[in-house]
């Protein structure tokens, strides 16, 4: 079936909750993410952090990029594992990881990097085999015409692809109440199907109990 058009019930390929309490709650971190302290170059391995973190070894952390250009063509995000963390610093917090950084992040006065942690106690994800858009983004798209606006460069996101990602999802209705803090959402969403969102508070109305987070 065209899931898109014909959409399958919200227990398929998800949690879905009809009335009910759903209740996830995972370790908590603090902070969820922070800045860079000082700038790093391709080849460092250590980050110095504005804030104190309880972050852990093994976690998985994205270092944002501080390119003029962010896109899914081109960026220099970067998704590195902590190796290390350091009992003392003379920031808020210090961390080893890996593997070493590829590309400069700014920590400037006008700006710093920011530095988000992705793991979570609780994870939620969709199948390896089947969640990934079948239509990839083959990244080989270019228009000269607009790369004056973008620093010299025409590469730009191809047109209509990346259209079938179908992973997880997460529903709460019919007067449910959805509580779900510390917890990772991977492969989830499913693209161009109505109301298959990663977490989804389907038409509560006031629902003060609620709350993802």
């Amino acid at each position: 079936n065209n899931v898109v058009t014909n959409v399958p019930a919200p227990s398929v390929k998800g949690i879905d909750v009809d009335g009910g309490t759903l209740s996830l709650h995972g370790k908590r971190f603090y902070r969820t993410w922070t800045r860079l302290a000082e700038t790093v170059e391709p080849g460092d391995d250590i980050l110095m952090l504005q804030d104190s973190v309880n972050w852990e070894l093994g976690q998985e952390i994205v270092l944002v990029t501080t390119a003029m250009k962010d896109s899914r063509e081109w960026h220099q995000n970067e998704v590195l594992t902590i190796t290390e963390v350091f009992d003392a610093s003379p920031t808020g917090a210090a961390i080893r990881v890996s593997p070493a950084i590829q590309h400069r992040h700014y920590a400037i006065d006008a700006y710093q990097a920011e530095v988000g942690l992705l793991s979570r106690t609780i994870k939620i994800q969709g199948s390896a085999l089947d969640s990934e858009p079948t239509d990839p983004d083959p990244l080989n798209c270019f228009d000269n015409g607009l790369s004056g606006r973008r620093n010299g460069d025409a590469s730009q996101p191809c047109m209509d692809k990346e259209l079938t990602g179908y992973g997880a999802h997460m529903m709460v209705r019919n007067g449910g109440v959805g509580q779900v803090d510390g917890v990772e959402l991977y492969r989830v969403g499913q693209t161009n199907v109505l109301g298959r969102y990663p977490m989804h508070f389907h038409l509560l109305g006031d629902c003060p109990s609620c709350y993802l987070k």
